[in-house]
């Protein structure tokens, strides 16, 4: 996926070393959300911002810095800032409602937790089925008639 970062000796990073720069590029990202100062769009980011993560980026793993104008690390920003943005953007947006709606004041992580607890777990996806003989019970509920003929 990452094939044009390569080490100074010419041979692209492995997928260990690729996976570790998105997850750290992640959490770059996560820190400018939780101040306030990312953007929706990579492309609306201000000069503050791209500055930022170049260098930390960079910082963290020289191979990013052996370009010109920090193409590769602007390469992987714009593969997969994106994204990320809309999924923690919607977590925000769950975690805030879910808050509201129980008049908790407290303030948790992106996942809902104390990020100072490690890192955020991930929640169980759950399907509920319901067979035919539910669902007609559920359109059409029963009424009954008291000996006056009057339904309740």
């Amino acid at each position: 996926m990452m094939l044009y970062i390569e080490n100074a000796d010419g041979t692209p990073v492995d997928g260990t070393i690729a996976s570790t720069m998105r997850e750290f590029a992640r959490s770059i990202w996560r820190d400018l959300y939780l101040r306030g100062m990312a953007p929706e769009t990579w492309g609306q980011a201000t000069r503050q911002v791209r500055e930022e993560f170049c260098h930390e980026m960079e910082r963290a793993y020289p191979a990013l810095h052996l370009c010109d104008n920090h193409w590769k690390a602007n390469a992987l920003v714009t593969a997969i800032y994106s994204q990320w943005y809309r999924t923690i953007n919607e977590k925000r947006k769950v975690l805030n409602i879910d808050n509201a709606s129980q008049g908790d004041n407290s303030d948790h992580g992106i996942n809902g937790e104390d990020e100072s607890e490690g890192p955020a777990r991930k929640k169980i996806k759950t399907t509920i089925i319901i067979d035919d003989d539910m669902h007609s019970s559920l359109l059409e509920p029963e009424t009954h008639v008291d000996n006056e003929g009057l339904s309740s």
